[in-house]
């Protein structure tokens, strides 16, 4: 099989003749190919030449597509800080109170911002690999993520905790579901495979799980309606110990969930097995920054043992890999599916 093929039917909870392997690791590719995120901000064609480039020589099964968590709230007008070592992050929301809302505008993925950056990577990718390689792109923030980001983290917070205008919080949310799927059905249309959001924001380490239910789970499953009727194949991604929600996730409809390294294994496996694929959990600061490769290749097979037991599993990492893991400690996770 290609690696294509061996991840689309992993995705598709089909046979494939191994595990296939799909490390989240962009910005290990950047400083690997010898740049940093002053480079690739604003160049979505050098970003998708570091993906290949690190694919090729470490020969995993395909890339993801992700550049820092503040891109889609940058383009709806939140502040961002960029820095060249590490990936930009949103200082500030873009409206003063949710009131403000009406004058946002949803982004135009290919004009606002830095969003046709990831459209233009996925292009170029589309057309170098994608006949033989799996793509996976995401879309930075899912609708309640990205409504935090675009409020300003904390005023977002204190706005659920107060719950002085629930109907504003729903409505800001719901604005920007529009915005993340506009953004999605672009990574589609531009070649990818599966196209993904991050929900960092509603893990059980953050919120509540009854919040999650409250104010994430139904835009989250709406999104993911919609782009399946755009003929699209999805993913989440929620960092953190997701265990209490994994049932939730499931009922949003993703094809793929992403889980990260604290999230328990065995009940993920009961819960999602036959349902859902998963990608994930290896844990990219103990395991892979600062691991042995010889304890990088115990947690992947440890992970393979557990999720890839009835097929529907992807190996990658919990989240972004870091510029600073080791080589070898790339190597071996690729090598662990290849037994």
């Amino acid at each position: 099989m290609t690696g294509k093929e061996r991840c689309l039917a992993a995705v598709e909870l089909r046979e494939t003749d191994r595990v296939p392997v799909n490390p989240e690791n962009y910005s290990f590719c950047m400083y690997y190919c010898g740049h940093d995120f002053d480079d690739v901000n604003y160049n979505g064609d050098l970003l998708a030449d570091c993906l290949i480039k690190t694919m090729e020589d470490f020969d995993y099964d395909g890339v993801t597509v992700d550049l820092d968590n503040a891109v889609a709230a940058e383009a709806l007008g939140a502040s961002v800080s960029m820095r060249a070592e590490e990936p930009s992050v949103a200082r500030g929301g873009a409206i003063a109170n949710l009131r403000d809302l009406g004058r946002l505008k949803v982004s135009n993925p290919l004009k606002d911002g830095r969003l046709h950056v990831y459209v233009d990577c996925v292009k170029r990718l589309s057309k170098e690999i994608g006949d033989e390689k799996f793509i996976y792109a995401f879309a930075d923030q899912g609708p309640f993520s990205l409504a935090a980001m675009t409020r300003g983290m904390e005023n977002f917070m204190l706005d659920i905790g107060l719950m002085e205008d629930e109907e504003g919080l729903h409505n800001l949310i719901d604005f920007c579901r529009k915005c993340t799927e506009e953004f999605m059905k672009a990574l589609i249309d531009a070649g990818a495979h599966v196209v993904g959001v991050g929900e960092a924001l509603g893990s059980p380490d953050m919120l509540d799980p009854a919040q999650y239910k409250q104010f994430a789970f139904e835009p989250d499953a709406k999104m993911i309606e919609t782009l399946k009727n755009y003929g699209a194949k999805t993913g989440i991604h929620i960092c953190g110990n997701v265990t209490e929600i994994l049932p939730l996730l499931v009922e949003t409809g993703a094809d793929v969930l992403d889980i990260d390294y604290k999230t328990d294994l065995v009940k993920c496996h009961d819960i999602c097995a036959g349902k859902v694929a998963v990608r994930g959990p290896i844990d990219p600061s103990d395991v892979m920054a600062r691991g042995t490769p010889e304890e990088v290749t115990q947690k992947c097979q440890e992970a393979i043992d557990i999720l890839g037991a009835d097929g529907g599993f992807i190996l990658s990492s919990g989240c972004d890999i870091m510029r600073v893991v080791p080589n070898e400690n790339m190597r071996a996770m690729v090598e662990s599916v290849k037994g």
